[in-house]
């Protein structure tokens, strides 16, 4: 009696053993997840560095891309320019204008600054040094025929490359939009216009400190 039970025990232990190996290679494999492939030509957050780089370079204050910028050699202007002067004073009968080379432009707006400090020291009519509020030259405004010939014996300054005009008439007409944007941005016409003043030698500077006019 013992057998017929255990042989069925075994029967049933074998057919279970096989409907679970069954189960088992039928059913599916879990899904493996698939990583998702980088966007092509996704465009860089703003918050990338180096993003607005290229648009820094052409924008200027507030956003406003800057006019085109076109100096031309200062030895170049001063072989066109005849200067035309007061004998009576020494002065020139309308400044000869240099605008300042833009601040972007360091190897020029450089040897301006230096040709600036220079020019201050020149004696008898005075050169002026247009700025702005904000203390930036803006322009020199050379009145002392004698400041001419001394660029032309600075042969270093003769190689700097900006914008000049025989007169303010001159400069307030010009169709360059360089200056055109200079005179409505920063007002340079304006500006020498107001500052250019009081260039004529005191009467102390010609007589003397100590000089005295004979009653």
């Amino acid at each position: 009696m013992k057998q017929p039970i255990l042989l069925l025990i075994v029967l049933l232990s074998s057919a279970i053993l096989q409907a679970q190996n069954k189960k088992s290679k039928t059913s599916p494999a879990p899904a493996k997840k698939v990583q998702a492939a980088p966007a092509k030509n996704q465009k860089p957050s703003a918050a990338d560095p180096g993003i607005n780089s290229l648009s820094n370079q052409i924008e200027g204050e507030a956003g406003k891309k800057l006019p085109p910028y076109s100096p031309v050699m200062l030895a170049d202007s001063l072989a066109k320019f005849i200067p035309l002067s007061d004998e009576g004073t020494g002065a020139l009968g309308s400044p000869f204008i240099i605008v300042a080379p833009s601040s972007s432009d360091a190897e020029n707006h450089g040897l301006f600054l230096k040709m600036a400090e220079e020019l201050t020291q020149v004696n008898g009519v005075r050169n002026i040094l247009v700025k702005n509020q904000k203390e930036d030259v803006l322009a020199i405004a050379i009145n002392n025929p004698s400041f001419l010939s001394l660029l032309n014996q600075r042969k270093n300054y003769q190689l700097i490359k900006t914008y000049t005009f025989s007169s303010l008439k001159a400069l307030e007409g010009s169709s360059d939009p360089w200056i055109q944007y200079m005179n409505r941005e920063k007002s340079l016409a304006k500006e020498i216009l107001l500052q250019n003043t009081d260039y004529l030698p005191k009467t102390t500077e010609i007589k003397g400190g100590n000089d005295q006019i004979a009653p």
